[in-house]
């Protein structure tokens, strides 16, 4: 079970964690392999342990020996890696180390909290982690080089699927393709006007009285994630990408301090007022008000949409031509009305990850049905009407080539992919020196670690 959780050949690394990184401080550090011009010291492999721990794995003396291996291979691709000259960017280290900072981060009430913890800065823990994120990067672009010419063909994808034991073929879940056409309420113009009056009203208050902001915000906005006496409006440290397009384009051509005028996205509209803007990040504080959608405008909408029901069902129209004349969802008006798997970019989805209230629908539907308008509220809070039509729906069933080729060719080509990885290591390791402590010696390792 250990040897398969450290399995040297997995295509991406595990992030050492902060704790990992911490523990490998306190270490009186010693050379215990040496691999090509690599070295693996003592404090890696502690460190690696401790991560373990936290997983809650046991360490026992097959454990100890499986991480020794699993820092071997790292090292023996490192040391690949720089002969064949491959290069990691600054601006790729600094990325990665941004991410993996920020989620560390998120785990604590403020960065305070979090520099508290572990008793450095973000800063010195950041350069703390520089060289392991740069040899995951390195060791990551190796491992694609080994198996990037590693496909199957169909032949070999039917060949794969007739060599596993009947009783071993995966069991695959309940699936669904579906499509849908939306339409949103229309909202009265005079009411849009209403709303962007009132912004510009507080907008010129809190120009005379800055220091207002927090309370107008959350006396006022009616954002849930920022309008509260804690955050009063404010968003801290966003990374830039983080919020829909219209609101970053109205937030970052401001000047620090500055306020917008009233601007609109999906979720209503807007006044913001820039705080602070450095590299990727910056820190605003915005009210939100969303425009009430009368009944007659809920009704027409609903009404629109069963006429457009009525024509298809009379074959009139398709199903995908109405989607993409009238429907008013961005990312499925342009494919058909098929909603795609963000996972993996397909069009079946697991029926038991489908949004509870899609499959309440999707259960009443047999094949080619389509449902009756549905009232549906969207991740923006916005009110407006669906109808789906279910494509297609497969039970729970054990994989087959018809059903599940796709699925079947991904764990063809990971298992070529690993077998390229395994030729790799026992080719290189007989031209690479290695050297390891006596204490590691006897391990059981999978490789030929040992320098003959």
């Amino acid at each position: 079970m250990i040897r398969q959780f450290i399995c040297v050949f997995l295509l991406t690394f595990t992030a050492i964690s902060a704790e990992a990184q911490i523990s490998k401080d306190k270490i009186i550090d010693e050379i215990i392999a040496v691999v090509g011009d690599e070295i693996v010291l003592k404090s890696d492999l502690e460190g690696r342990k401790t991560e373990m721990k936290n997983e809650g794995f046991q360490i026992d003396p097959e454990a100890e020996c499986a991480v020794v291996e699993e820092l071997l291979y790292q090292k023996l691709l490192i040391n690949q890696a720089k002969i064949d000259s491959l290069e990691v960017t600054d601006d790729e280290v600094e990325s990665q180390l941004e991410r993996r900072l920020e989620y560390y981060i998120s785990q604590f009430p403020s960065e305070k909290d979090f520099e508290k913890f572990y008793g450095k800065t973000a800063s010195q823990l950041k350069e703390d982690f520089r060289p392991e994120v740069k040899d995951q990067i390195l060791t990551q672009k190796m491992q694609g080089e080994i198996t990037q010419n590693v496909r199957v063909t169909p032949n070999e994808v039917t060949e794969y699927f007739n060599s596993i034991p009947k009783d071993s073929l995966p069991l695959i879940e309940s699936e669904v393709q579906y499509s849908q056409i939306v339409i949103n309420p229309e909202v009265q113009k005079d009411q849009e006007k209403l709303i962007k009056d009132q912004l510009i009203g507080y907008k010129k208050e809190l120009e005379k009285n800055p220091y207002k902001f927090g309370i107008y915000a959350t006396l006022y906005s009616e954002d849930p994630g920022s309008a509260n006496s804690q955050n009063q409006g404010c968003y801290k440290k966003v990374e830039r990408g983080t919020m829909v397009p219209e609101f970053e384009e109205a937030v970052l051509n401001l000047q620090p301090s500055e306020i917008s005028e009233p601007f609109k996205t999906d979720f209503g509209w807007h006044i913001a007022r820039l705080e602070e803007k450095s590299g990727k990040y910056y820190t605003v504080c915005h009210i939100l008000n969303t425009v009430e959608i009368l009944e007659i405008d809920n009704q027409k909408a609903k009404l629109e949409l069963d006429t457009i029901r009525t024509l298809i069902q009379k074959d009139s129209l398709s199903f995908s031509s109405a989607a993409g004349l009238f429907s008013k969802d961005k990312d499925t008006k342009n494919a058909a009305g098929k909603v795609v798997n963000p996972n993996n970019g397909g069009t079946k989805h697991e029926l038991s990850k489908v949004d509870p209230r899609i499959t309440l629908v999707l259960n009443r539907l047999s094949p080619g049905e389509i449902s009756e308008p549905i009232p549906f509220e969207g991740q923006a809070g916005q009110r407006d009407y669906r109808i789906f039509l279910l494509n297609s729906r497969s039970d729970a069933h054990v994989a087959n080539m018809k059903d599940d080729y796709r699925l079947l060719k991904q764990i063809a080509e990971s298992e070529l992919q690993n077998k390229a990885l395994e030729k790799w290591i026992s080719k290189k390791l007989d031209t690479t020196y290695k050297r390891l402590n006596e204490e590691y010696l006897e391990c059981d390792y999978r490789y030929n670690w040992v320098q003959n």
